[in-house]
């Protein structure tokens, strides 16, 4: 069921009045049963695997609790081994099958097994790492077990946020199932304002952007170098309108409910550093890989050297954890290269600054680190979106070979002079309300103080996404993952 769809506008007005309408010691009931067929509306056997990694994380954090922190490492393997397992086999085995097919072949070896083609379930990199984050709570002491199964499994498939995030933690999202939620007019009309502008980002923007970069990157190939700038910095702004889009719909879905669900995203286009944009984007993520793996290897290393290891470690993980291939591999390679230098040019970077007086311009500076920031993050989401890191590289050798821009346009499907302009003042409404709202971005439209002004902008949002909104129901680009 996607948020973008006629079933789930029925679906979420339907549960917000079940909910209410139910006494506050079954409500998590309703949502449970919600989020579960929310679920398998993809596919139903979907749902034994999200239950299996809730049954074996409930029983983990109940045995863990009985014990001492020394005696809790065989449960802490169990729920690692049976949840990362799941999120291999289903997810990296296929890759993991190819990979030694290709080296064998390259060696002369005949390798037998066949393509395995695994489906890959909607969301288990999210739930996988979001149940994980309990048991390790639960392991370090941080948090007690939960002791009611039904509001643990309500917890791992909470519908709003389950198939795309934000991960959120046992310690923030457990306890609000127990909280008494009443209906507030106010908070629905904020949820549903947040959800129309989700929608908007994804709809309108994010949508009519990639029909123009499904064209490009599918085949690059065929396409000029002016045409690869042109979609690489178009899906540049597609994924950001898209993904963000899915967070604002999930928060605003949950914000109805009486929920406050873990903001995802902090005006990342607006950062000046790659290490400050990565701490703006898919925030709940960054911060699970900070807190669970990186922080606890960083404390085990003992040198410098081992540190800058660690960077490429964890980009390299990041890359992998969105995609299976190569391309999302050297996507983290990249990252990691960003990130030492630098670490490494800080006291230089520094000092030329000083040199060229350029501290003196602060608002200077800060525009042409944020322009750096954004085309060193929209050059490595080349391999980011490209179908293989073959292709990813095709781009980068040809990607400053100029050529015709409106022959090819001309000649793409789909795509129409009416898909550039909507895409376009749409783009510029967003950042124009990004860049003037820096505090409350779960309520765009605050900036605008003028009561007129405020509407007018809604009826374009509302407008836009009535009227040039791409028909089909897109999947949202982080469902892949």
């Amino acid at each position: 069921m996607l948020f973008n769809s006629i079933t789930y506008w029925i679906f979420l007005p339907l549960i917000v009045v079940l909910y209410f309408l139910t006494k506050q010691k079954y409500r998590w009931a309703i949502l449970l049963v919600a989020s579960y067929v929310f679920y398998m509306t993809w596919r139903m056997e979907y749902a034994l695997l999200i239950l299996f990694s809730t049954a074996v994380d409930y029983w983990a954090g109940l045995e863990m609790t009985k014990r001492e922190k020394k005696d809790r490492k065989p449960f802490l393997a169990v729920s690692l081994i049976a949840n990362l397992g799941l999120l291999f086999c289903f997810k990296y085995l296929d890759f993991f099958n190819e990979t030694i097919r290709e080296i064998s072949g390259w060696a002369g070896i005949d390798y037998g097994v066949p393509e395995l083609d695994i489906l890959l379930p909607v969301g288990i990199s999210f739930y996988t790492f979001q149940t994980l984050s309990y048991t390790i709570d639960v392991y370090r002491g941080t948090r007690k077990a939960e002791t009611h199964f039904g509001i643990f499994a309500l917890y791992v498939s909470f519908f709003p946020q389950l198939v795309a995030g934000p991960i959120e933690k046992s310690t923030t999202l457990l306890p609000q199932f127990y909280e008494k939620h009443q209906f507030e007019l106010q908070r629905v009309l904020d949820g549903v304002k947040l959800i129309v502008w989700g929608l908007f980002k994804k709809m309108v923007i994010g949508d009519n952007l990639a029909i123009f970069v499904n064209n490009v990157y599918d085949h690059p190939d065929g396409y000029s170098g002016n045409m690869l700038i042109l979609a690489t910095y178009a899906f540049t702004i597609q994924v950001y309108a898209d993904f963000s889009g899915y967070t604002d719909i999930a928060i605003g879905s949950a914000k109805i409910l009486g929920f406050n669900l873990s903001d995802n995203f902090n005006r990342p286009y607006f950062a000046t550093s790659i290490s400050k944009l990565w701490r703006r984007w898919h925030i709940s993520l960054t911060q699970w890989i900070r807190d669970y793996f990186y922080l606890p290897l960083l404390h085990r290393s003992q040198s410098s050297f081992m540190s800058y290891v660690l960077i490429y470690v964890i980009l390299i993980v990041i890359g992998l954890w969105h995609g299976v291939g190569w391309q999302f591999g050297v996507f983290g390679v990249i990252h990691g290269t960003y990130l030492t230098i630098q670490r490494l040019t800080f006291t230089f970077r520094n000092k030329l600054v000083t040199a060229t007086k350029l501290d003196t311009f602060p608002k200077l500076k800060n525009g042409i680190d944020v322009f750096i920031t954004f085309n060193l993050w929209a050059f490595a989401l080349i391999f980011f979106r490209s179908n293989t890191a073959t292709d990813g590289f095709f781009i980068v050798r040809n990607i400053f070979e100029g050529g015709e821009v409106i022959s090819f346009i001309s000649k793409m499907s789909n795509f129409f002079f009416s898909n550039i302009v909507v895409a376009l003042t749409g783009t510029i409404l967003l950042f124009v309300i990004e860049y003037y709202n820096k505090h409350n971005l779960r309520n765009p439209f605050s900036i605008i103080k003028n009561n007129s002004l405020r509407w007018v902008t809604y009826l374009f949002v509302v407008f836009y996404l009535m009227v040039f909104r791409v028909t089909d129901s897109v999947a949202f680009f982080y469902f892949q993952f």
